[in-house]
């Protein structure tokens, strides 16, 4: 069977289609909740970056709630208050396209999403 697990459900999906069997219907389920936790759990996956002074660093997880924000103390000393905002703002942006980067890669991983075998 295929290495990839939503090719594997629809072939699931298919085959418990014809046969009707238990047996089918409880690999599907098992499959589905294999597929469900790796979901999950590539979900509080998270991407950190800085701003392109280096002064802020945020991490974001992959659903985008920011997990924390580092200011330098160099930050603070040497960029007024909208410096300071945009820097935060540059980073979190930064932060979420690499933890989107990072989920984008993990889905397009043939045979790595939540493979049980």
């Amino acid at each position: 069977m295929n290495d990839d697990p939503f090719a594997r459900l629809t072939e699931l999906t298919r085959r418990l289609a014809r046969t009707g069997l238990l047996e089918d219907a409880e690999k599907m389920q098992q499959e589905t909740r294999a597929a469900q936790a790796a979901m999950a759990e590539q979900l509080s996956a998270t991407g950190t970056a800085t701003d392109p002074t280096g002064l802020v660093e945020a991490t974001v997880r992959v659903d985008g709630t920011v997990e924390g924000v580092h200011i330098t103390a160099y930050a603070i000393r040497d960029l007024d208050h909208e410096q300071l905002q945009k820097a935060c703002a540059d980073a979190i942006r930064a932060a979420r396209a690499a933890a989107a980067a990072e989920a984008g890669a993990w889905l397009a991983r043939p045979g790595d999403q939540g493979d049980p075998r």
